[in-house]
């Protein structure tokens, strides 16, 4: 049986195969990353808000920030990561395409492994991922140097 986690893992890439060549169209007829980004999080904000709402957990989310010394502030770089990344990869996109950009996209594994360890010292590597993470960075070396 499937598990959920990779039905919603799977779900999601299929998803962004949808939208990064859709927002190299936009981004290629007018709209700017920044501007791109803007609308998104106008549309987004209220959609995430009510769906946060309505699953429950929005209440004891803020609860568990502001009774933490901590969590504030890893909200903040969490929310600055997200933000500046979805920015950086709408002006690759911009600037080449959508296929070569998620394909260097794509790396991002590897440093979530090592900011895991670094920040949280926390070991999410075994063999297989060793391995997945070597062909990560010969696919993403061979589309960069023969694209």
């Amino acid at each position: 049986m499937i598990e959920v986690w990779l039905l919603y893992a799977v779900g999601s890439a299929i998803l962004w195969g949808v939208a990064y060549p859709i927002s190299e169209h936009l981004v290629k007829n007018g709209i700017s990353p920044a501007s791109l980004m803007f609308i998104y999080t106008l549309f987004s904000m209220p959609v995430y808000g009510l769906i946060a709402y309505k699953w429950g957990g929005l209440h004891d989310s803020f609860k568990s920030i502001m009774g933490s010394q901590t969590l504030p502030l890893w909200l903040v770089i969490m929310i600055a990561s997200y933000m500046t990344a979805n920015l950086m990869v709408f002006i690759s996109i911009e600037e080449k395409n959508a296929t070569l950009a998620s394909f260097i996209e794509a790396t991002y594994p590897l440093f979530t492994a090592v900011f895991a360890y670094l920040i949280f010292q926390s070991i999410q590597i075994n063999l297989a991922t060793l391995l997945g993470g070597f062909l990560i960075i010969i696919g993403a070396t061979i589309v960069y140097n023969f694209s």
